[in-house]
C-alpha cells in the first residue's frame, strides 16, 4: 500500500521546521554575535601589548612601567591602549620579571579556547579579567 502523496508532503515539511528551528537555537543572537567579535579583538590587542612589552623588555633588560611608556617607544606606535568602547587595558607591573594585563570583556568565552600566545587559551568571564605574564629574567 502506497502513502499518499499528501502525506509524504506533511512529513518533509515537519522536518524542515524542526531543521530552521534546531538551527536558530544553537546560532547566537547577533548582539551576543557581535559581543563575541570585540572580545576576541580584545584578545588580540592584549596580545599585541604583551609582545611590545616582550620587545621593550629585550631592548631596555626592563619591563616598562606604564603602558604610556611603552607606547612613547618609536617601534611601538600602533599600540591600543583602549578597546573600541574606549575602556583602557589595565597593565600591572607585578615585579621585575611578570606582569598583568587585564580588559572589560562582554561576554563569557563559554569554554572556547583560543591560542592568543602569551594570553593562553584566551578562555575569561565577563566583566573585567586580567591575564598573568611571565618574561625571562
Amino acid at each position: 500500500m502506497k502513502a499518499p502523496p499528501s502525506l509524504f508532503a506533511g512529513f518533509i515539511a515537519v522536518c524542515v521546521v524542526l531543521a530552521i528551528t534546531g538551527g536558530l537555537s544553537i546560532m547566537d543572537s547577533p548582539e551576543i554575535a557581535r559581543f563575541k567579535k570585540l572580545d576576541e579583538k580584545r584578545l588580540r590587542d592584549l596580545q599585541g601589548l604583551s609582545n611590545a612589552i616582550n620587545g621593550f623588555r629585550g631592548k631596555t633588560h626592563n619591563l616598562p612601567e606604564t603602558l604610556e611608556q611603552l607606547a612613547q617607544d618609536q617601534n611601538w606606535v600602533t599600540l591600543k591602549l583602549h578597546d573600541d568602547a574606549q575602556h583602557p587595558y589595565d597593565y600591572l607591573l607585578k615585579d621585575d620579571a611578570s606582569y598583568e594585563l587585564c580588559a572589560r570583556f562582554d561576554a563569557a568565552s563559554e569554554g572556547r579556547g583560543y591560542n592568543y600566545g602569551g594570553v593562553g587559551s584566551g578562555k575569561h568571564p565577563a566583566g573585567r579579567y586580567c591575564f598573568s605574564f611571565s618574561t625571562a629574567r
